[in-house]
């Protein structure tokens, strides 16, 4: 959790290279919200940001799912 809405997942063994998938998932009660990959994959980690769709802001999650596919 790197702030509000602002999160890195990190990968307990290093993938090979940057060729894999992500799917992301994220709900906050009675709001919409966007998921955005930044573009920042490494073989260590991924860069994900949840947003408010209403409102451009970054949003907190109640529920966070990221699945990582090779």
């Amino acid at each position: 959790d790197n702030g509000t809405g602002d999160y890195t997942v990190n990968f307990a063994t290093a993938m090979p290279d940057t060729n894999y998938g992500t799917a992301c998932g994220f709900g906050i009660n009675g709001t919409s919200t966007a998921v955005r990959l930044d573009g920042t994959y490494s073989t260590t980690a991924v860069h994900v940001q949840v947003t408010n769709s209403a409102t451009g802001a970054g949003a907190d999650s109640g529920v966070s799912c990221v699945s990582i596919f090779r």
